[in-house]
């Protein structure tokens, strides 16, 4: 009788719905690390994660994730629970063909391509279970805010209108100027185009095929910068709140410099404006570096006046010499050899005064900047006549080239002395190198280890300048810094 009831009692047990208790072994308390596991099946996981699990993983997306996932990442990244953890309901979503990132809530989640499942986070009032358009595995068209870059909608061909925050303008790099590379900052390369203020607004991104070249350009604030060939782009639909071009061949705004366009053998017509007269470096007189400002270059050349005006630029070969000068209130700076130049067409709107006195040294660049930019300075220095003795008045670059040697314990220089072309060509090599090493000792009498320091000699060889002028032996005679 007793063996009778338990077998009874037994079989209406195991009859029986599985007890809450025995469901969560389905659905378990604490989040797992992804959504892998669970992205087949068709009912939501509801768990609850910890602030450690907040701080795991790796994120792809926005508002629908990969299912690789951390779904604790992914919850505070998507503002459904705080930065100390909660209770969250994770929806089963389909494979989708893109997966936009975007930084949001102090995390930053990447972009993805396709991937086969996905899941997203019920939200207070909404339906827990995925809605057929939900479902879909066509990419996102349309979202809230805008991701952080285009690159994982760049391929998908639909135009998306999304909203640039402040915060989100101050993030990212770009490059390109009213076209850009698709990995450029959507938001801060809207800002740069004119589409939106500094407060953010709404844009509507329309891809572009990839273009052979980007210039760059500092405008609305916000500096772009040089790029070669990218496989993608985009830019903006509707009037800019300030004038942006379209394509590189249709430039109105000059870039920052010739870069992005010397190989491309075509002339650049394009405008500079008063703030860009007064933005970066040049190197050379007439023939300038291709990475030379494009506007400060005009001014020095006389092209335009301080107000800006239009300018037609000329791709030139690289030369292996651009002696500077101060003319039009510029100074342009020496380099040696450089593989691409520009000059400008037309004849000059503005008469350059007199270079400088004939007896007048050259303009000694920035030793720091020179080392840091361009991996090379010219030093001039002053030396005795016909000899290697320094004169008092070289301690002050000669201190600046120690204190950058200091403050860079891994840094190592080449030294290399050159003469003009007075005198004997082997007494000229033997000066020059001779005035290397006097440079090299005082380096050392400073706490420079000489195995830093290698020195040369290339005597009256290499020319910056004509030697048939003052100012050209002048120019010519110097201690090239060269980073090793």
């Amino acid at each position: 009788m007793a063996r009778t009831f338990w077998l009874l009692a037994a079989s209406l047990f195991l009859s029986a719905p599985v007890s809450s208790a025995f469901a969560q072994s389905s659905a378990p308390t604490a989040c797992p690390d992804d959504f892998a596991a669970f992205a087949n099946n068709a009912e939501p996981l509801t768990c609850i994660c910890d602030a450690d699990a907040v701080r795991r993983g790796s994120v792809w997306g926005m508002d629908v994730y990969t299912a690789d996932s951390s779904i604790c990442r992914s919850a505070a990244h998507a503002g459904a629970i705080p930065q100390r953890g909660g209770t969250v309901t994770a929806v089963p979503e389909a494979g989708r063909t893109s997966y936009p990132g975007i930084t949001r809530n102090g995390i930053s989640s990447s972009n993805y391509g396709s991937y086969g499942s996905s899941f997203r986070f019920a939200r207070s009032g909404a339906p827990a279970t995925p809605t057929s358009a939900a479902r879909s595995s066509a990419p996102v068209a349309a979202v809230g805010p805008c991701p952080d870059d285009f690159s994982a909608l760049a391929e998908g061909g639909e135009t998306l209108t999304c909203t640039c925050d402040g915060d989100s303008i101050a993030r990212g790099a770009v490059w390109g100027m009213g076209v850009y590379t698709a990995d450029s900052a959507i938001c801060r390369a809207a800002l740069h185009a004119g589409m939106i203020p500094r407060n953010g607004g709404q844009v509507s991104v329309v891809p572009e095929p990839g273009r052979n070249t980007y210039p760059g350009v500092t405008r609305n604030g916000v500096t772009s910068s040089n790029y070669g060939d990218y496989g993608a782009s985009f830019r903006f639909a509707g009037e800019p709140r300030a004038a942006a071009p379209a394509t590189a061949a249709a430039v109105t705004v000059c870039p920052d410099d010739f870069a992005a366009l010397a190989d491309s053998g075509a002339t650049l017509a394009c405008t500079c404006d008063s703030d860009a007269l007064a933005r970066g470096a040049v190197w050379g007189t007439d023939v300038y570096t291709a990475d030379s400002s494009i506007c400060r270059a005009a001014l020095h050349a006389g092209m335009v006046a301080r107000n800006g005006g239009r300018v037609s630029v000329v791709p030139e070969a690289g030369r292996n010499a651009y002696p500077g000068v101060t003319r039009n209130g510029v100074s342009s700076n020496n380099f040696g050899g450089y593989g691409a130049s520009f000059r400008f067409a037309g004849e000059p709107v503005v008469r350059a005064a007199p270079v400088r006195a004939p007896s007048a040294a050259p303009v000694q660049q920035n030793i720091t900047a020179g080392l840091r930019e361009r991996g090379q300075v010219d030093l001039y220095i002053q030396f005795r006549l016909n000899s290697a003795e320094l004169e008092l008045s070289a301690a002050a670059s000669l201190q600046e080239l120690a204190n950058v040697l200091k403050n860079d314990p891994a840094l190592r220089l080449g030294l290399v002395g050159h003469t003009d072309a007075t005198g004997s060509p082997q007494h000229n090599l033997t000066l020059s190198l001779r005035r290397a090493e006097s440079v090299r000792n005082w380096l050392m009498s400073q706490g420079i280890s000489p195995a830093r320091v290698q020195v040369d000699g290339r005597g009256p060889n290499e020319p910056l300048a004509d030697n048939a002028t003052e100012f050209g032996r002048a120019a010519n005679r110097r201690v090239q810094a060269l980073r090793l």
